[in-house]
């Protein structure tokens, strides 16, 4: 494993490199700092942050795996470990809504479990202590490799398996041979681990076993589904492992590049990282708790619905609601923009870049038809009246749907917000926001596009660059009237005053809330995680015509 230079606000031990075999998946998208620090258990920051307080999950299969030890360790029929669960007699007390997910999940992995005997013609039994393969040289650091999932072994031990839950279906699932090769060998290699270790120090692990047979095998909990993943010898696995998984592996602890997003909001150098935009006091509230993530998205979900919020967070299994015909065109309208704003060389928008049948197109996986989609090519073409690249310089640097990521310490905070575009000239940054509409509303357009109200705390805080009184913020609005463009002044106090009101409404609730409770209304309407909810409405009242 490379040496790796252990940054600027960290301290501790070195000595113990732990790794799991997941991270031997392909995550091009990952932060390689985050994750070499990561795999350096005993290192910590160097100023003690909040830690871990009881809460609502934020992992949808751990109390499945809970309500699952509960069956298999302890005997229990399912109903009666949900009940055990449900009074709060275990370590996770899920949410009414993970509840009923958590009882799907756990009857369609034992469904799973009995197929996949019945399949292999051999009985296997629970295993309730982890496996963990560990090379340990003297006078070197430790090097530990582990695997989540459920394990079992054969009555004599020389068969192993692991099973790894997954939220959906796996029958159409792609495996990766880098993590299937790292929990093979995990299997074939390891020992059980005698307890939990003290933060920075090795396993203590039990005698090694002779192992003749090891399969890895996924399981939908949505559906029952299944799949093996690796079956055969240790020798076989450690040929995988060196072929697809050991440089994975190796790579994830030798660190690189900061790479900003959601992985900020858990990594140990979220208070010194130096790629890192840090404004204090930016969304207008305090708090002491944990690290959380947050969008605007997050924002007007929980202002619907606590507990809608709370399970799209989760990711929990779900069948799409239909979107209206207007959601479908300003989705539509809003994609095919994009694409037209990221070409290289940028240029701007003319009237003929539209659709070529006015009467059906699509953009973006989204199709619209009829009078929607002849308003859609109206509105593109009415955009290149106000295209933001008309008059831009060739050296300006035009960036369409980027992310931008900034954490509010006071509020500890990790913010994700994406702009439509964002360009820069002389300095200068300008963010557009572009939104369809069938009417022109007479409220606050602020209260009615709190993306708008986030662009402008932003980039008058000079995120991504420049300063507040260079930076723009323009809103653009395609009607059926035609387009209207609004040039927002970050100096203003009365404008920067009612960014702050709104967004600050829009946090200031959500971030201590523990409950996430349920809000049944206009918010069921096209609420993806209705399956789970215990309160979902039947029926909810219409709502008006939607914006992209």
């Amino acid at each position: 494993m490379a040496d790796w230079p252990v940054p600027e606000g960290l301290e501790g031990d070195t000595g113990v490199l732990r790794v799991q075999a997941s991270w031997a998946r392909d995550r091009s998208r990952a932060c390689p700092q985050f994750q070499a620090a990561r795999a350096r258990p005993g290192l910590r920051p160097a100023r003690d942050s909040p830690r871990w307080q009881p809460g609502l999950t934020t992992f949808s299969l751990d109390p499945v795996m809970v309500l699952l030890d509960l069956i298999e360790h302890e005997e229990l029929p399912l109903d009666d470990a949900l009940k055990t669960m449900r009074d709060g007699k275990t370590k996770v007390v899920p949410h009414d809504g993970l509840l009923r997910w958590t009882r799907h999940a756990a009857a369609g992995y034992l469904e799973a479990g009995k197929s996949i005997e019945e399949v292999g013609g051999q009985v296997f039994g629970p295993v309730s202590r982890q496996w963990v393969m560990q090379v340990a040289p003297p006078g070197g650091v430790t090097y530990e490799v582990c695997a989540w999932g459920r394990q079992y072994e054969s009555a004599d031990g020389q068969d192993r398996e692991l099973r790894i839950p997954r939220d959906g279906s796996v029958t159409d699932r792609p495996t990766d041979p880098g993590q299937a090769a790292a929990a093979a060998l995990v299997l074939a290699r390891g020992r059980v681990a005698l307890g939990r270790p003290r933060r920075g120090k090795p396993y203590t692990l039990g005698t090694a076993q002779q192992v003749c047979r090891v399969r890895v095998i996924e399981v939908g909990c949505e559906d029952g589904s299944w799949q093996v993943m690796f079956d055969g010898t240790p020798e076989e696995a450690r040929r995988q492992y060196d072929e697809h998984a050991r440089d994975r592996l190796s790579a994830v602890t030798a660190g690189g590049e900061y790479r900003l997003g959601s992985d900020c909001a858990g990594c140990k150098l979220l208070g010194t990282c130096p790629a890192l935009p840090r404004r204090p006091g930016l969304l207008g509230i305090s708090s002491s708790s944990p690290v959380r993530t947050w969008s605007v998205t997050n924002g007007r979900h929980y202002l619907g619905c606590p507990a809608q919020e709370y399970l799209d967070r989760l990711r929990l299994p779900r069948v799409p609601a239909p979107a209206s015909s207007a959601v479908a065109r300003g989705q539509a309208v809003h994609a095919w923009l994009a694409d037209r704003h990221a070409r290289q060389p940028a240029v701007p928008c003319l009237p003929g870049d539209v659709p070529e049948s006015p009467d059906a197109w699509s953009a973006g996986g989204w199709d619209v038809t009829g009078e929607d989609a002849r308003l859609g090519v109206q509105m593109i073409g009415d955009h290149s009246l106000t295209c933001a690249l008309q008059d831009l310089l060739p050296e300006a640097v035009v960036l369409p749907e980027e992310q931008l990521v900034v954490y509010d310490a006071e509020a500890r905070i990790l913010i994700i917000a994406k702009a439509d575009l964002l360009y820069e000239a002389d300095g200068a940054w300008t963010l557009r926001e572009t939104k369809t509409a069938r009417t022109v509303a007479e409220a606050s357009v602020l209260d009615r596009y709190p993306q708008v109200a986030m662009g402008i705390l932003l980039l008058a805080a000079g995120i991504p660059g420049g300063s507040g009184d260079r930076n723009r913020v323009e809103l653009e609005r395609l009607t059926p009237a035609g387009p209207l463009l609004d040039d927002l002044d970050l100096t203003d106090p009365e404008l920067h005053a009612e960014a702050r009101r709104v967004i600050s409404g829009m946090v200031a609730g959500w971030r201590e809330d523990g409950t996430a409770a349920t809000r049944p209304g206009p918010a069921c309407r096209g609420c993806d995680a209705s399956r789970w909810c215990p309160d979902a409405a039947t029926a909810a009242p219409a709502e008006e015509d939607p914006d992209d």
